[in-house]
């Protein structure tokens, strides 16, 4: 569990780096639609994922380890903070909506 609250701090700190991110990443992917939505009806898409492919699953793999450390720090901080019942997995689940 924590130690002090500067433990506490610091997870706050990370889920909310990590929320900032999803979503900066999310409206740059929606920006960016039309864009690869012409680069996939050319095939250069399917060019470059045959080329990636295996980064890409690494990728994705590292993504969801990382997706599902921040969603049990969420809880643990949750945890802490009395959190519980139903509030603590609605919270959860809207976190995990948004990774």
């Amino acid at each position: 569990m924590y130690l002090n609250f500067q433990s506490v701090i610091i997870d706050i700190f990370i889920i909310a780096c990590f929320v900032v991110h999803v979503c900066l990443a999310f409206g740059s992917i929606k920006s960016m639609s039309a864009a690869l939505s012409a680069l996939l009806n050319k095939g250069v898409a399917d060019v470059i994922f045959k080329k990636v492919k295996r980064l890409i699953y690494a990728l994705s793999f590292l993504i969801l380890s990382i997706s599902c450390l921040i969603t049990w720090r969420c809880y643990e901080l949750l945890s802490f903070l009395d959190v519980s019942g139903f509030g603590l997995y609605i919270f959860l689940l809207c976190t995990r909506q948004i990774s």
